[in-house]
């Protein structure tokens, strides 16, 4: 097969076979000498592209490096299908850490790719070409469970200020709710994954009452768990908290879920903006019958309510911290090298792939 390689040095582009260039004749190495460097140390090397600034960290790198791969980093695409088309040729491994969507056509176009490594959980809305990768061979990879303790934390945090207030709380300013301990209180869980199993155990320690209702119940139910229908969920918590993924969750509380709730329910929102109905839940907040913090703004206005009721952070951040985005880093990096060394991993999500690999 014929491919092309892009000789940066010289500016021209030369057709390879073999990652030998055509017509580049031993004699013309003296003109040409710094391409056919190049040309000899690269043309054996298996090359991986990583996006995005800050998420894999320079020590795994290093570690691809070691194991012998190239890497090529582009930390800022423009969002176009040419660009990333251009920047996996010739990869065989592939980092999506940036924001970019890899469509059917980018992985249609990437004829050597063996492997996509999300360092993430939600990797369909990244990789909406996934099922076209698994049925062309490729694997793909996600990094699932990997920030759910700093996600659990992040979750009790809002629980906890907005319970005791502190939201808003400065001298002169009157309390909207009032300061409430959570020992006793009863947490309803939308979603029994990772985060949602942290979030159990978390609470359960601080001595609260855990229901949860599930689309799937997961292998093993830790004890301090109810598992409940969602109504019952509903109608039983004084705190109610989302996790749920996007592909599945999307309007997961909407009007008539919230009428079932208790006056003075706080509904902890981690999951994204889009799982709880903005405009049905604003009613409720306006109102003063609901409350509710989310990790990420929703996209109507909230600007006119008090902190003590509504509360967003600016960005969604719950994921973000230093010891989340090692282990994020390394279960990228670590299904990455597996599935090009041994043809599998744990964190692969589309196990058919192994069918239709080349």
């Amino acid at each position: 097969m014929y491919r092309r390689v892009w000789l940066r040095d010289r500016g021209q582009e030369w057709p390879t076979h073999h990652g030998w260039p055509l017509h580049f004749r031993r004699q013309d190495r003296p003109k040409f000498h710094d391409a056919w460097d190049i040309l000899q140390e690269t043309a054996h090397v298996r090359h991986i592209l990583i996006t995005g600034h800050g998420v894999i960290a320079d020590d795994d790198i290093a570690r691809l490096e070691a194991h012998g791969f190239g890497i090529d980093r582009v930390e800022v695409l423009d969002g176009t299908e040419d660009q990333l088309m251009a920047a996996l040729r010739a990869k065989r491994g592939y980092i999506c850490a940036g924001h970019e969507r890899v469509t059917e056509a980018v992985i249609g176009a990437a004829g050597e790719l063996e492997v996509i490594s999300f360092p993430g959980s939600g990797f369909k809305e990244f990789v909406p070409g996934w099922e076209l990768a698994t049925a062309r061979g490729v694997a793909v990879c996600a990094a699932i469970g990997a920030n759910a303790p700093s996600v659990a934390d992040y979750t009790i945090l809002l629980m906890l200020g907005m319970l005791r207030g502190l939201p808003g709380a400065q001298p002169g300013v009157s309390r909207t709710w009032p300061a409430r301990e959570c020992a006793g209180l009863s947490l309803g869980i939308i979603g029994l994954g990772h985060s949602g199993l942290a979030v159990a155990q978390r609470a359960s320690g601080l001595g609260m009452k855990v229901l949860a209702a599930v689309r799937q119940p997961p292998a093993a139910v830790p004890p301090y768990v109810d598992v409940v229908p969602l109504d019952d969920l509903l109608t039983q918590s004084d705190v109610v908290s989302v996790h749920v993924s996007r592909a599945n969750g999307k309007g997961v509380l909407q009007a008539p879920h919230l009428a079932r709730m208790r006056d003075g329910t706080l509904i902890i929102n981690v999951a994204f903006p889009d799982a709880v109905d903005w405009d049905a839940l604003r009613r409720e907040l306006v109102d003063g019958r609901l409350r509710a913090a989310f990790d990420a703004p929703p996209a109507g206005d909230y600007a006119d309510l008090p902190q003590q009721t509504f509360l967003a952070s600016t960005s969604q951040t719950a994921y973000n911290t230093v010891d989340s985005n090692q282990r994020v880093s390394k279960m990228a990096c670590d299904a990455l090298l597996a599935v090009l060394s041994t043809g599998n991993h744990e964190s692969v999500v589309n196990p058919e792939f192994a069918q239709h690999r080349r």
